[in-house]
């Protein structure tokens, strides 16, 4: 059975996709392939669980990131800058 990711704010549960991970990790600057093997590696780690909540979800990949010296994909993976537009404000 697949672990369960529950909403740290609304409880609601929908199961751990390694598919959804690679692709914040992408966004946040990895390549595909890295992404996918840290995906891969966290879901080896929380395989034996039943549940997670997203904020120790969280804290674990950022844990990963920090030991792989990933420093400026943990920047933005924990900001949540990922993919965030850019305003100008033009006062003109």
């Amino acid at each position: 059975m697949a672990v369960q990711v529950v909403d740290s704010i609304d409880r609601s549960k929908v199961p751990f996709l390694r598919g959804i991970l690679t692709r914040s990790l992408v966004n946040a600057g990895l390549s595909f392939d890295r992404a996918y093997e840290i995906a891969n590696e966290i879901r080896d780690e929380i395989g034996s669980e039943e549940e997670i909540t997203t904020e120790e979800l969280k804290s674990r990949v950022k844990k990963y990131l920090k030991s792989s010296d990933e420093k400026e994909v943990l920047r933005r993976y924990s900001t949540g800058s990922i993919g965030q537009p850019i305003r100008v404000i033009d006062r003109d």
